[in-house]
């Protein structure tokens, strides 16, 4: 009973940060602005490191079942989020790109990556893996770097970060042009 009344209190501290960040449409609009001045995803991770963005914690991420993504125009008007709230803004930015004609990315895998701890505790991370072309790209956190493929992706995480499992939560193909 009393977990379940800690969950609800970083619950509630969680949802008046996100209330303090309004989601107007001149946010909206703001944020699509910007992202008409950035043209790949290597550029978008470059212009969140350059403007102080920063990876912070929103205090209901404490299992994986609490960790909800904001939605990105919050997470851009704060400049700061965890690895989810990152992977919704780069693929709200590929999104974006392809309904402006632009192709930022062909398509994208977002990845839910979870792991074991010690006793019960456990270890979870968020990434997205993009084609663009015959290229990928993988984006962590506010990071992006060239893979050679989905695959390599996966065991990158799986053997060397030992995340054991792996399960592909969302995909996205653009339209044909």
């Amino acid at each position: 009973m009393m977990l379940k009344i800690w969950l609800l209190i970083l619950l509630l501290i969680g949802s008046v940060g996100v209330i303090a960040c309004t989601n107007t449409k001149d946010g909206m609009s703001f944020m699509y602005t910007e992202f008409d001045s950035i043209t790949s995803l290597q550029d978008l991770s470059s212009h969140l490191v350059a403007n102080g963005y920063k990876w912070a914690s929103d205090g209901a991420n404490l299992t994986p079942w609490t960790d909800f993504h904001t939605k990105p125009v919050i997470t851009w008007e704060r400049k700061w989020g965890n690895c989810n709230d990152y992977t919704a803004l780069f693929c709200e930015f590929a999104r974006y790109k392809a309904s402006k004609g632009i192709r930022a990315a062909d398509g994208f895998h977002e990845i839910y990556l979870y792991k074991r701890l010690a006793n019960i505790k456990y270890g979870w991370h968020y990434i997205c893996v993009f084609r663009v072309g015959d290229k990928f790209f993988e984006q962590s956190n506010l990071s992006v770097r060239e893979v050679s493929g989905w695959a390599e992706s996966i065991a990158y995480w799986g053997n060397t970060m030992g995340y054991d499992k792996q399960r592909v939560i969302r995909t996205w193909e653009a339209d044909p042009q």
